[in-house]
């Protein structure tokens, strides 16, 4: 397929449309993407970990979470699992971490599909804060509890597993280098 394709340039389209840049033009900047995070909860030694798309600073001090979207995209995010914890990975961020401009979080997935472009955001405030962290929370004790906790292999959920190499069920241990 050619960059210039019309797939291609269909969807970069409908990018550009609903992008912060293009709703909020002059108010909204690229901070960062494609960007591998971890939120640490140090009593119970977990970590979660995950890859932000991209993040823009609004003028008004919100950090947007951006999520792009090829399938499906649920109505509402505060029964995501994935957007809960995009929000604690964005509080992680360097630019969060510092406090620097940023005075709240929040969570978008956008729709790439032409038949269905469209952004549907969470603010990532205390309370959508609390279920991410009791996602978290429960979410390891499944774990410890079970001590048998079930892979689901496949290239592109083993790729960014920082235990592919050690996994018996690694479907990226070979393929990809640490």
């Amino acid at each position: 397929m050619s960059p210039m394709s019309p797939w291609i340039t269909h969807r970069v389209a409908a990018h550009q449309a609903l992008c912060p840049s293009s709703v909020f033009p002059g108010a909204v900047s690229y901070v960062d993407g494609e960007c591998d995070l971890q939120w640490f909860r140090p009593r119970r030694n977990v970590i979660v970990r995950g890859r932000i798309d991209a993040l823009w600073l609004h003028d008004d001090g919100m950090l947007e979470v951006r999520d792009y979207k090829s399938g499906h995209v649920p109505d509402d995010l505060r029964d995501d699992p994935a957007a809960l914890l995009y929000g604690l990975l964005a509080l992680t961020h360097p630019i969060a971490a510092s406090k620097h401009r940023v005075r709240a979080v929040r969570v978008s997935y956008e729709a790439l599909r032409s038949e269905q472009s469209r952004v549907v955001s969470i603010d990532f405030d205390a309370s959508v804060g609390a279920d991410a962290i009791r996602l978290v929370q429960v979410t390891d004790e499944r774990i410890r509890a079970e001590q048998n906790f079930g892979a689901t292999p496949s290239s592109s959920v083993c790729r960014t597993c920082s235990f592919r190499i050690t996994c018996p069920f690694s479907a990226a241990r070979e393929s990809v280098s640490p």
